[in-house]
């Protein structure tokens, strides 16, 4: 069974479920930093198995650092994100920084994955002097 399913959590957090073989989570926000209006239906713990975790950019409300550590700790997924996005991921975790246009091919059982980074009209920033240092974009997978 290869169905392809999204479940929308909130704001821009997502997880897209391939069959019962594979689960990819997009900008992962459950601990917020600031109010949202409304809050997640569900936490890390209620989530499927996370293979995969795809961040589009730095922003708090696309990678909430407490949130990445949550899913490191319960999960040990392999991290995707754009270049010199290092220092925001939980220490020691798999994480692949992407350039626009890379693609990582990852292999689960006899399954391939491909994912692509791609360009997007957007920018990176977490603090006053570091707007643009890490790169952003969107997924192809």
């Amino acid at each position: 069974d290869n169905a392809i399913k999204f479940t929308w959590i909130g704001h821009a957090t997502g997880v897209i479920s391939i069959g019962n073989k594979v689960n990819f989570i997009i900008d992962p926000w459950f601990t917020p930093k600031r109010k949202r209006y409304m809050n997640a239906p569900c936490q890390i713990e209620d989530l499927p198995f996370i293979n995969f975790v795809l961040v589009s950019h730095d922003h708090y409300d696309h990678c909430d650092k407490n949130s990445l550590i949550e899913l490191e700790n319960r999960f040990k997924p392999t991290f995707y994100a754009g270049l010199d996005s290092r220092d925001v991921f939980p220490k020691g975790s798999k994480m692949k920084e992407m350039d626009w246009t890379q693609t990582e091919i990852y292999e689960i059982g006899s399954e391939k994955y491909k994912i692509t980074f791609v360009p997007v009209c957007h920018w990176s920033q977490r603090k006053l002097f570091d707007k643009n240092k890490r790169l952003w974009g969107g997924f192809v997978v």
